[in-house]
């Protein structure tokens, strides 16, 4: 009988992760392109590797290292691609993005001198918003922002952005439609020097 060593068996399981995962992220690449938004084939992995117990805590540069001598379908350009990616997501793959992004923000907070609690609050929500999504575009309707604020009236969430626009924090990429939220970009360059 063959002893499986805890390395081997380590090793097995990032493979079968490996192989399962790009499968995952071009079916994904693939969805987004059919609903005409744009997701690179290696953004899905970079979140899903955020959720590996062997890569979480791991560099872009050693998550690469590790997981590209079992890429099957990820080419050079793919692993230069997924390395970018790989230093800008911070947030895990999964359902409750916004749940994440609120416990970070209640950690790590943006406090501009001169501005409300509120104010502050959703600046720091939105920008850790676009930090987990990366180069794309963020949904975020009145509504939600207003049920994770506690306020009274998704009215006062809409003045709260409306008011981030104006001071050109936030960006309006589309306005919303019947069907989806406004899409915004948090202006990074901005945040940054204001800091």
């Amino acid at each position: 009988m063959i002893k499986v060593t805890e390395k081997h068996r380590e090793e097995q399981e990032l493979k079968d992760f490996v192989e399962h995962a790009e499968i995952e992220s071009i079916h994904a690449h693939a969805d987004a392109e059919d609903e005409r938004r744009f997701q690179t084939r290696t953004f899905r992995f970079a979140r899903m590797c955020k959720a590996h117990p062997q890569l979480s805590r791991l560099s872009a540069d050693r998550v690469v290292e590790k997981v590209a001598p079992f890429f099957s379908r990820f080419d050079d350009e793919d692993i230069e691609t997924l390395r970018a990616e790989l230093a800008k997501v911070v947030y895990e793959d999964g359902e409750r993005l916004l749940d994440k992004v609120v416990k970070r923000a209640a950690v790590e907070r943006i406090k501009l001198p001169g501005r409300t609690r509120l104010y502050n609050q959703a600046l720091t929500i939105l920008y850790h918003l676009q930090r987990a999504m990366g180069d794309r575009d963020i949904y975020l309707s009145t509504r939600r922002l207003a049920g994770v604020l506690k306020l009274r009236s998704h009215v006062t969430a809409g003045a709260i952005l409306k008011n981030l626009v104006h001071d050109g924090f936030l960006w309006v990429r589309k306005e919303h439609t019947i069907y989806e939220a406004t899409r915004y970009r948090v202006n990074l360059e901005k945040l940054k020097r204001e800091k």
